[in-house]
């Protein structure tokens, strides 16, 4: 044994095997064993009586395919027949709370009563310090001392 184990057998005949052989032999493989399956399976056989010759004969199989006996009735959409109103959220039962009115002291000039009224819308969306609500109403146009009176008549 000087040259080493040598292949033998299936897996040397697949080696050697060419292409085309390689490719039929399994695809033949399976096409009988599916016929060997389909053919003794199912089917009627009637053996030959001993003493003869004869091969098993197979007698052909009548296949009946039924009808469906029941269909399904088609689809229909149907247009609506009723809207519903829109639905709306009850009113609330109570008002949010606001900050309390305060009363204008009788000799307020015009643009001192709307400066009050604005720190006062000012405050019921967000809280406020006094020197950024005064500073807020210079902005939006009221003289220092008219921003002074608004925010210290609403109390902050």
């Amino acid at each position: 044994m000087t040259g080493g184990p040598t292949a033998s057998g299936f897996g040397a005949w697949v080696k050697a095997a060419p292409l085309w052989v390689k490719i039929a032999a399994p695809v033949v493989a399976v096409l009988v064993i599916v016929a060997v399956a389909a053919g003794g399976s199912g089917g009627d056989t009637k053996s030959a009586s001993p003493g003869s010759t004869r091969a098993a004969v197979s007698t052909a199989r009548t296949v009946t395919t039924l009808a469906p006996t029941t269909t399904l009735a088609p689809t229909t959409t149907l247009a609506p027949t009723t809207t519903l109103p829109p639905t709306t959220a009850p009113p609330p039962t109570q008002p949010p709370p606001t900050a309390p009115p305060v009363t204008q002291p009788p000799g307020a000039t015009v643009s001192q009563r709307n400066a009050r009224q604005k720190a006062a819308d000012y405050l019921d969306l967000t809280a406020f310090s006094r020197t950024g609500l005064i500073e807020q109403l210079v902005f939006e146009g009221f003289t220092q001392a008219e921003a002074e009176y608004g925010v210290s008549t609403t109390g902050l």
